[in-house]
């Protein structure tokens, strides 16, 4: 069985990517979306829907996970590593989200 590995960054990344005002999405993120349908298929709908209901709990994972220092920084948001830490701490203070 493969596994794949998600932090709350990927998975962000996925919700945002797929919501109703986005209507493109990228190849990767339509994979990572075929893997999720496949381990959630499992669950059943619900009584008078086809609606299935979920909630996650992932680790926010390493700041790698987050994103890159040299993008953060080229972009302007930051300007040391210590910020950019700080940035990945903002946006995830809890170890699970």
């Amino acid at each position: 069985m493969k596994i794949t590995e998600f932090y709350a960054p990927q998975i962000d990344s996925i919700m945002e990517g797929s919501s109703p005002g986005n209507n493109q999405i990228s190849h990767g993120t339509y994979l990572k979306l075929k893997d999720a349908y496949k381990a959630f298929s499992c669950i059943k709908a619900g009584a008078d829907d086809e609606i299935r209901h979920t909630w996650l709990e992932v680790d926010r994972g390493p700041v790698e996970a987050f994103g890159s220092y040299e993008e953060y920084r080229e972009d302007g948001e930051v300007s040391s590593g210590k910020e950019f830490e700080r940035l990945w701490k903002d946006y995830y203070p809890d170890k699970k989200v």
